[in-house]
């Protein structure tokens, strides 16, 4: 499935990145698009903030466009659950992606893909608590190995203990 460019409402930038609505595609890193999408929306639909939605939307028809979305929330995550051939998801993403060009504002789904980016980096690193003895064995073991990050580090550490285990099988 190819993503789908954002149509602008008023009028679109001469220099920048193009904007792209929702995608269902897996990330192979983490969550897909509508994944991200969801507690972001969650979070906005009852902001005060007015320069997020569409101004020529009415309160009642941004009520109506919030419960539209909702319902093409659900559909979309039957149609990628059922794992249906991508064209019979390409319907409920295209018609969640029309509600959302109709019911945020440039500059609101410039910050809701923002907000979308810094979730997909939260996925994609983890925290661990270590000791510092541990910390310090580490740095060691980079230092005499000539490793420029702890993460090279860590991962050629694994592969022996992945050995190891083998060995005690």
């Amino acid at each position: 499935m190819t993503k789908r460019k954002w149509i602008y409402h008023y009028f679109r930038p001469t220099a920048g990145r193009a904007m792209y609505l929702l995608s269902a595609d897996p990330d192979s890193n983490g969550p897909n698009e509508i994944e991200l999408f969801e507690p972001i929306f969650f979070k906005l639909k009852h902001s005060l903030d007015k320069d997020l939605f569409n101004k020529a939307l009415s309160r009642n028809a941004k009520s109506k466009a919030i419960i539209d979305i909702n319902k093409q929330l659900k559909s979309t995550h039957a149609a990628i659950a059922a794992a249906q051939p991508t064209t019979e998801i390409d319907h409920p993403i295209n018609a969640l992606n029309d509600e959302l060009n109709r019911m945020f504002s440039d500059d609101g789904w410039r910050q809701v893909r923002r907000e979308m980016s810094q979730a997909r980096k939260r996925h994609q690193t983890k925290t661990i608590t270590i000791s510092v003895s541990v910390y310090k064995d580490l740095l060691a073991y980079q230092k005499r190995k000539g490793f420029s990050t702890l993460d090279e580090a860590i991962d050629d550490l694994l592969p022996h203990e992945e050995l190891n285990i083998q060995l005690t099988e």
